[in-house]
């Protein structure tokens, strides 16, 4: 019977453990966020503008409606516009959300009513700071029969 001496096994220091290991090289690491922030650079600005646009349609359907509200008012009321928000909210007998002060506050729009040439017309402005800028983002629907 012939003996065989027993294996021997090595445990890997810790230089060779790192010399064996996969990982990312500084380059690498670098050039990723390269193109990260140049893929940011082009879509922060098309995101901000897409905001805007859908905060813009929030003014424009609040208009468009209270339009309708105008048209319904005149209607039943000898030809007269109503003078304040809250006369369109009087009339149609419901609560749709207006302030006793004549003023309309969406989400980011606040809209107020003006007769510039009496009841026969009415000028609705919605007004709102979309972009954080200097610059209001104005929209105004009138009628002037």
């Amino acid at each position: 019977m012939k003996l065989h001496p027993p294996a021997v096994t090595t445990i890997p220091g810790p230089h060779e453990v790192l010399r064996d290991a996969r990982g990312f090289t500084l380059l690498e690491l670098i050039n990723v966020v390269a193109i990260v922030g140049v893929l940011a650079a082009i879509a922060v600005p098309s995101f901000t503008g897409f905001r805007a646009r859908a905060k813009q349609a929030e003014g424009f359907a609040m208009l468009g409606s209270l339009a309708h509200l105008q048209e319904a008012y005149l209607a039943g009321n000898d030809g007269a516009y109503a003078s304040q928000l809250s006369d369109l909210e009087a009339h149609l007998g419901g609560e749709v959300g207006l302030e006793l002060d004549g003023s309309l506050q969406g989400r980011w729009y606040n809209v107020v009513l003006t007769q510039p040439d009496g009841p026969d017309s009415y000028r609705m402005t919605a007004t709102a700071n979309l972009d954080q800028d200097e610059f209001l983002d104005i929209l105004e629907v009138e009628d002037d029969r």
